[in-house]
Formats: C-alpha cells, structure tokens, sequence
C-alpha cells in the first residue's frame, strides 16, 4: 500500500512527485497508442499535467491533484480547483475525448456524487469528452501488478 504523507518529492514538490507516478503508469498502461506530451505548468497550466494525441489524432489528458494533510475536496477550494482545471482543458485542448483525474485517495459518497454528477456538468454539451477518475484504490491495484514493478 502507498503511504502518500512518505511520498519523495521530484523536483522539490510532492505535487510534483505524484505527477509524475501518474505520467509513469499512464505510459505503462498506455504505450503503444501514440504520442505521450508532458506539460510545465510553471507558467500556467492548460488543465493537464500531460496529455496523449492518440495515433487517431484523438487526445486523453491527466490532471493529477495532490493534497498533502487532508485529502478531502472540501477543504480549500479544491471542487472549485478541480473544476477549474476541466473548463481549461476542454479550452485548451480541442481534440479531446478523455479527462483522468488522479487522486491519492479514494471518495466519500459525497465526493463522489459530486464527481458523477458536477464534473461531466462542467462538458458543454456540444463535446463528447469520456471522465475517468484514478483514486488511491486504482494506484494500489495496479502498483501490485508484476507489470509495474
């Protein structure tokens, strides 16, 4: 099991670190399929911390959302955040056709109303975008793959 509060920091930030274990199983999972393109947000951010353009020209974007303490998205503007990031994604990212929101954590109920009912809200009706949230029990299952050793 992970125990996100030892998560080594990568380039400075634990932020930082769990993006990159995101980037890392995506890749394992998804190689093969096209062309993988990770972002610096340092100057902004486009709603993804990397996306992949897909061989069909298709693209599938990952937002990772870090929280050190409390995970809960309650606290601290994060629904707000999280939001946030999806409008800048199907802003910035015309072609795309998937949004991955990874999470160190698993849902409440509530929480996760508020995932299957507000976030696909925020998809204007004219695009066809498919939303796949990666909680904590995702990362476990696959983490324990021989594949991802």
């Amino acid at each position: 099991m992970i125990n996100w509060s030892q998560l080594k920091p990568y380039r400075t930030t634990k932020q930082k670190g769990f993006e990159q274990l995101c980037y890392q199983v995506a890749v394992k999972l998804f190689d093969g399929q096209g062309r993988f393109t990770p972002i610096d947000d340092s100057g902004g951010g486009d709603g993804v911390e990397f996306y992949l353009t897909l061989h069909t020209g298709k693209v599938w974007g990952w937002q990772a959302k870090f929280y050190d303490g409390s995970p809960r998205l309650r606290e601290s503007n994060r629904k707000k955040a999280i939001k946030g990031s999806l409008k800048r994604a199907l802003e910035v990212h015309p072609a795309l056709t998937r949004w991955y929101l990874c999470l160190p954590m698993d849902l409440t109920t509530e929480e996760q109303k508020w995932v299957d009912e507000m976030l696909p809200a925020a998809i204007p009706a004219d695009r066809q975008v498919e939303f796949i949230p990666w909680p904590e029990s995702f990362f476990h299952e696959k983490l324990n793959l021989p594949a991802f050793n």
